[in-house]
C-alpha cells in the first residue's frame, strides 16, 4: 500500500530551514543553466470574472537525480488587503521510481522561503560586497522573508522599507524590530532607494513603483513581486540602465512584463540580457564588472527551486516523522 505525506505551512517551515535554503537554490540555478532541467513555461489560466486573479501552473523534471512534479498557485493579489497570502497553492511530488504521488506540501511556504533565497543568492552574485544599506519595496510576506535572507547574508546597517500603505509599513517595521539592522519607514520610493546598495522589488503592482531616474551607479537591483507579462514593477529606462540578469530566460521571454515592455519600447534589444544567474555562478557569464554597474535580477519563479525545496523538506519529514501520512492507492 502506497502513502502520501502532507506537509503544512509549518511542516515546511519545520523541515525547510532557512540556513539549507540558498544552496538549494543555488543548486536550482546551475541544473537549470545546465539545461539538466525540463522546464516549460508556466501555464497561467485567468479567471474571466476576477481580473488580476489567475490560476498557474508550473510542472518539471529534473534529470540527476530523478525528481519530478508540479506546483499548482491561486494567485489573489487582492488578498493582501484581506491579510491573507497573495499565493495559495501546493507543491506535489512523486516517487521517482514508481511515479506513485510521494509529498504534497504547503506551495505558499515553499514559494516564500524558496524566493528569498533564490534572492539572496542573486545578491550575493551580483551586488557589491559591501552593501550595507538595503531597500523594501512592498512590506508583505515576501518582504518578510527577504528580510531575514539577506539579512543572513550581509550585515546590512539599515534597512528602508516603503510601502503603498504608511501603515502597513510601519506595522511591518514594529514587527521586525528585533532583527540586527536599524529599519527606517519612507514615505515614498525615491527616499527609500536613495544611497541603498541593494532594492528588492515585492509588490503586486501593475504598473511601474520604481524608475530609472531613480537608481544611482553601484545598486544591485532584485524584481520579485511581478511574475506575469501584463505586470511590472520596472520601468523601461530602469532596465535599459541595468545589467539584466534572469533566472531562466525562456521564462523571462514568456513572462518578464518588465523586460518585454522596454523591448516593445526598443529601449533594449533582446541582446541586452547578460544571461542567466546560473551560468553566472558556472562562470560561463560575467557578473558584475565594476563598483559602478547597476546590476538586475529579474526573478520569475522556476519549477526547479520548488521541487529541490521541497524534495529536501519531504526527505526531512520522512527522516524525522513529520507531516501527516495517509494511504493513497
Amino acid at each position: 500500500m502506497s502513502t502520501l505525506r502532507v506537509l503544512d505551512r509549518q511542516a515546511v517551515a519545520r523541515c525547510l530551514p532557512r540556513a539549507v535554503c540558498f544552496a538549494l537554490a543555488a543548486r536550482a540555478f546551475k541544473e537549470t543553466s545546465s539545461r539538466r532541467a525540463n522546464q516549460p513555461n508556466r501555464l497561467i489560466v485567468p479567471f474571466q470574472n476576477l481580473h488580476g486573479n489567475v490560476l498557474s501552473i508550473m510542472a518539471g523534471v529534473l534529470e540527476e537525480p530523478a525528481l519530478f512534479g508540479a506546483k499548482v498557485s491561486a494567485v489573489y493579489p487582492e488578498n493582501r488587503q484581506r491579510k491573507l497570502p497573495g499565493h495559495q497553492g501546493i507543491v506535489v511530488v512523486f516517487d521517482s521510481a514508481t511515479g506513485a504521488p510521494a509529498g504534497v506540501l504547503h506551495g505558499g511556504e515553499i514559494t516564500a522561503r524558496r524566493t528569498a533565497a533564490a534572492t539572496a543568492v542573486a545578491t550575493v552574485t551580483l551586488a557589491r560586497p559591501e552593501s550595507s544599506v538595503l531597500a523594501l519595496i512592498g512590506a508583505g510576506e515576501q518582504a518578510s522573508h527577504h528580510l531575514v535572507a539577506l539579512l543572513e547574508c550581509f550585515r546590512m546597517k539599515e534597512v528602508r522599507i516603503w510601502s503603498q500603505s504608511a501603515a502597513h509599513a510601519r506595522s511591518f517595521a514594529e514587527a521586525h524590530k528585533e532583527v540586527s539592522a536599524t529599519l527606517v519607514v519612507h514615505e515614498s520610493v525615491e527616499a527609500a532607494v536613495s544611497g541603498a546598495d541593494v532594492i528588492c522589488t515585492l509588490t503586486s503592482a501593475p504598473q511601474p513603483v520604481l524608475f530609472g531616474r531613480q537608481l544611482r551607479d553601484g545598486q544591485h537591483v532584485n524584481a520579485v513581486g511581478s511574475s506575469v507579462r501584463h505586470f511590472r514593477e520596472l520601468d523601461e529606462e530602469a532596465i535599459q540602465r541595468a545589467r539584466l540578469y534572469a533566472d531562466y530566460l525562456p521564462m523571462l521571454e514568456a513572462e518578464g512584463g518588465d523586460y518585454l515592455a522596454a523591448l516593445r519600447s526598443g529601449a533594449i534589444t533582446p541582446e541586452h540580457v547578460i544571461g542567466e544567474l546560473g551560468e553566472v555562478l558556472l562562470g560561463r557569464k560575467p557578473g558584475r564588472q565594476s563598483d559602478e554597474d547597476i546590476t538586475l535580477f529579474k526573478s520569475l519563479g522556476i519549477i526547479a527551486e520548488d521541487l529541490i525545496a521541497a524534495q529536501h523538506a519531504l526527505n526531512e519529514a520522512i527522516a524525522n516523522g513529520d507531516g501527516a501520512v495517509i494511504p493513497f492507492h
